[in-house]
């Protein structure tokens, strides 16, 4: 990476991106990958801002099933396959636990079902994954087992 604005003016690109953020970093990376040539400018630190804040999680998109959008929630977990398969050094399975309160839509009978919609539409999320990366199916324990 070089941070040179006379070589910036100098030079003509295939596409400029303005914003080091996330999304500004994938674009320029997406479009690098297709043999554009990019230059990427930011006014602070590359990833700085909003991108620094973040949790830093990449979710299989457990959360679109309350919406139904299994869509979504089939393409999150793609997306989240892609990316330990390319950079299984930055990405690493952690595990989660999600408390439930009594029955009914935040008990445990609940989050028991979509934990199973959730390993049947991510039957193959660890396809072309080193073993010790591999995602684990959900399953519900006890508060004592916690």
């Amino acid at each position: 990476m070089r941070r040179n604005l006379v070589e910036l003016t100098r030079n003509s690109y295939d596409l400029l991106v303005i914003g080091g953020g996330i999304y500004g970093a994938c674009v320029a990376w997406e479009a690098s990958l297709r043999g554009l040539s990019v230059a990427l400018v930011e006014k602070a630190d590359f990833g700085g801002a909003t991108s620094a804040n973040s949790l830093k999680t990449i979710h299989g998109g457990l959360r679109y099933l309350q919406h139904a959008d299994l869509k979504r929630m089939r393409e999150s977990i793609h997306e989240r396959t892609s990316l330990m398969r390319i950079a299984p050094h930055l990405v690493h399975p952690l595990p989660v636990l999600i408390p439930t309160y009594g029955h009914g839509m935040k008990g445990k009978e609940v989050l028991s079902v979509a934990l199973a919609i959730n390993d049947l539409i991510s039957c193959d999320r660890n396809r072309q994954l080193d073993p010790q990366k591999h995602i684990s199916n959900g399953r519900v324990i006890s508060k004592q087992e916690c």
